[in-house]
């Protein structure tokens, strides 16, 4: 939701013209809420779709997935770091799993 906000506003800060008094909504409000809205999606998705993988209960998954959507940019760098870089895709919250193959 922070992230939707944060997207709203420069998308509007970034159009808007000098005659426009502060706290005007501009053209770029509509861009900036299409953006965050569709941030919010990809990592509500990506969060879904991991807690599937992993064999997350499907209330969890909710819950997961509605943070994700709340921290959607937040979450997006987060997936990237860990789950495409560090453990190259392996894992998805499967901890014991994870801890298991690091032990033997």
């Amino acid at each position: 939701m922070a992230d939707l906000i944060a997207a709203v506003v420069v998308a509007d800060q970034t159009t808007k013209k000098k005659t426009e008094k502060f706290g005007e909504i501009g053209n770029g409000s509509a861009t900036g809420f299409v953006l965050g809205v569709v941030i919010m999606g990809i990592a509500a998705y990506l969060s879904w779709q991991c807690n599937t993988q992993a064999g997350t209960n499907t209330l969890l998954k909710i819950v997961y997935a509605v943070v994700a959507a709340l921290f959607g940019f937040s979450y997006l760098w987060y997936y990237v770091i860990w789950h495409k870089v560090l453990t190259a895709g392996h894992y998805c919250h499967n901890w014991d799993e994870m801890f298991k193959q690091q032990v033997t």
